[in-house]
C-alpha cells in the first residue's frame, strides 16, 4: 500500500468528521460520554478540573467505533477475495460505487427518499452508564448508525478496501480513517472551552468541505472505472519524493 491511499483514508475520515450531522454535536457527544454538562466543559475554570476523565472516556469511545470500522474493513477485503472476481472487474465494480457515493456527498440523490433512509442504534441505560464500558459501546454504536451524510464516505473508503489487493491493506485503510476521525475528536475534547467558539464559526464552511469531499471521491472513482489509479498514484508520489521536506518526512520514520 502507498502513501497516497493513507493520505486519502485519513482525508476521509477528516471529512466524516467534519460532516453536517456530526461535528455540531461534537461537544453534546463529549458531554454525554463524560457525562458532564456542555456548559461546564466550555467554561474554562471548571473544564481544568474534568480534563482526565473527559480524555479517558473519549479515548474508549474512539477505540469502540474504530474497532468497527476496522472489522468492517477486514469483512469488505475477505469479501472481495470469496467473491473470486476478476480484479479488473472488481475495480470497475467498486469505480462505480465510489462514484456513487461521491454524487450521493454532492446532493446529486437527495430527492429520492431511499437515500435518506437512517439507522439508528439505542444502548439501554444501564449499559450506557457502566464506567468505561459505556462510552466503549456508545462508539461502537456510533459507527454502526449508518446516517446520509457520513455513509458515503465510509463507503467509499469500504470500496477501496475491498479493491486494496489484500486483507492487511484494507484493515490498514479503515484504521487510519479511524485516525482521521478520532485525532480531531480527541483534541476538541480536551481544548473544549476555547475550542467551542470555532465549531459555531466552522458551521458556515462545513458545505463547502462536504462538496470538496464529493469531488474527490467522484475522481477517485472515475480513476478506478478508467484503471487510472494506480497511474495517479504513482504519479503523484513520484512528484512528492521530488520535495525536500516530504524526504525527511520519510526518512524519519
Amino acid at each position: 500500500m502507498n502513501e497516497l491511499n493513507l493520505l486519502v483514508a485519513f482525508l476521509a475520515g477528516l471529512a466524516s468528521f467534519l460532516a453536517p450531522c456530526v461535528i455540531p454535536l461534537v461537544p453534546a457527544f463529549i458531554g454525554y460520554i463524560s457525562r458532564v454538562s456542555v456548559e461546564e466543559l466550555t467554561n474554562s475554570q471548571s473544564a481544568a478540573k474534568y480534563r482526565a476523565k473527559v480524555l479517558i472516556n473519549s479515548l474508549f469511545y474512539v477505540a469502540g467505533f474504530s474497532l468497527v470500522f476496522v472489522l468492517l474493513g477486514l469483512g469488505a477485503t475477505t469479501l472481495s477475495h470469496l467473491l473470486l472476481l476478476n480484479r479488473q472487474i472488481l475495480l470497475k465494480i467498486g469505480g462505480v460505487l465510489v462514484i456513487f457515493f461521491g454524487l450521493y456527498s454532492l446532493g446529486v440523490f437527495n430527492r429520492f427518499r431511499f437515500t435518506q433512509i437512517e439507522f439508528q442504534f439505542q444502548l439501554p441505560e444501564r449499559l450506557r452508564t457502566i464506567k468505561l464500558l459505556g462510552p466503549f459501546l456508545l462508539g461502537t454504536t456510533f459507527a454502526l448508525a449508518w446516517t446520509p451524510c457520513v455513509g458515503p464516505i465510509l463507503g467509499a473508503i469500504l470500496t477501496l478496501a475491498a479493491t486494496a489487493g489484500n486483507i492487511l491493506s484494507g484493515v490498514t485503510l479503515l484504521f487510519v480513517y479511524s485516525l482521521g476521525i478520532s485525532l480531531p475528536f480527541i483534541l476538541i475534547a480536551l481544548t473544549l472551552s476555547s475550542s467551542y467558539r470555532l465549531l459555531i464559526n466552522l458551521r458556515r464552511t462545513l458545505l463547502l468541505i462536504n462538496t470538496g469531499a464529493g469531488i474527490l471521491l467522484v475522481i477517485i472513482g472515475l480513476l478506478l472505472v478508467t484503471d487510472k489509479y494506480g497511474i495517479f498514484t504513482a504519479f503523484i508520489l513520484a512528484e512528492l519524493n521530488k520535495i525536500d521536506f516530504y524526504r525527511n518526512l520519510q526518512n524519519s520514520f
